[in-house]
C-alpha cells in the first residue's frame, strides 16, 4: 500500500514538474519575443526620427533657397511645421 502511494505521490509530482517546466518555457519565449519586438520598435523609431530630421533640412533648405510668395507657399510651410510637431509629440509618447 505504501509503495503504490509513493508511486502516485511520485507519478503527479513528475507530471506537476514537467507541466511547470513547459510554463517556464512558454514564459522565457514570450518574453524573449517581446524583447526582440521592443528593440525593433526602438530601431523603426530611431530611423523615422532621422528621415523627419533629413525632411525637415530639406524643407528648411528649399524654404531658404526659394523665396515663394506669401500664399500658397506660406501655407505649404505652415502645414510642413504643423505636421513636424505633429510626429516629433508623437514619437515623444512612443519614446515614454
Amino acid at each position: 500500500g505504501q509503495s503504490e502511494t509513493t508511486g502516485v505521490l511520485h507519478k503527479f509530482k513528475s507530471q506537476t514538474c514537467t507541466t511547470l517546466h513547459h510554463i517556464l518555457i512558454f514564459y522565457a519565449i514570450v518574453v524573449c519575443a517581446l524583447i526582440i519586438s521592443t528593440f525593433y520598435m526602438r530601431y523603426r523609431i530611431n530611423n523615422l526620427e532621422e528621415r523627419l530630421g533629413s525632411l525637415t533640412s530639406i524643407v528648411d533648405t528649399h524654404h531658404q533657397e526659394q523665396t515663394a510668395p506669401s500664399g500658397l507657399g506660406s501655407q505649404v510651410q505652415l502645414n510642413v511645421e504643423v505636421l513636424c510637431q505633429e510626429l516629433t509629440a508623437n514619437i515623444m509618447k512612443l519614446e515614454k
